[in-house]
């Protein structure tokens, strides 16, 4: 719950100007700032403004938005949502919506964020939680556009419905990640969210006094 409310404010930190937001996103200071693009394949447009309503309600800020934030809820699109990824002749390899994305990404220059919102409805190839070769295709294409623009990546996922209690530490969060160990391993790094036990909350309260 709440995975693309936090990624569409973590783009709009990465893409507003310095003084509109503040210079830190997920715990860490803001090294580059440049163009966001969030690609959703769930939220349609109506609900993504809903959303950027409540991040930014002043519009004199939110036109400031403009030519940087780039939202694109694939529901309302005429083609709909088209996968990621396919699995031909026995090997997993990117789509022709993939390197359209791709090849956009590459020419609109300065981007430094671009959010696939989430992972399993977007690559769409076979069982991407299940398989590790395709997840290890998925991100090995995910570097590629690192690479080429300097920018970064973020995917939602989800967790286990078994696995989002009782995490007491970062290798049991780990664990609690749906799907194959994979998803992990290949990619730079894992920002998880899971509920707290009512001891950590309590203790929390006390020092915050909330």
């Amino acid at each position: 719950i709440g995975k693309s409310y936090l990624m569409l404010d973590v783009c709009i930190r990465i893409c507003a100007e310095q003084g509109m937001s503040p210079n830190f996103a997920l715990g860490g200071r803001i090294p580059k700032r440049g163009k966001a693009v969030f690609i959703t394949a769930e939220d349609s447009m109506d609900a993504v403004h809903r959303r950027l309503n409540q991040l930014v309600p002043d519009e004199k800020e939110k036109l400031k938005l403009l030519n940087h934030l780039f939202i694109i809820p694939l529901s309302n699109t005429a083609e709909g949502t088209k996968p990621l990824m396919r699995f031909d002749g026995g090997a997993y390899t990117m789509t022709e919506a993939w390197w359209n994305i791709y090849d956009q990404v590459v020419e609109m220059e300065n981007v430094a964020l671009v959010v696939l919102d989430p992972l399993q409805a977007l690559a769409g190839a076979g069982d991407l939680n299940a398989d590790p070769a395709a997840a290890q295709a998925f991100w090995t294409s995910v570097t590629k556009v690192c690479s080429m623009t300097g920018c970064s990546v973020l995917a939602t996922h989800h967790m286990r419905k078994d696995g989002s209690r009782d995490v007491d530490g970062p290798l049991a969060a780990r664990e609690g990640i749906r799907g194959t160990t994979a998803l992990v391993d290949s990619c730079r790094f894992v920002w998880a969210g899971w509920l707290p036990s009512a001891s950590t909350r309590e203790a929390v309260e006390q020092v915050v006094g909330e």
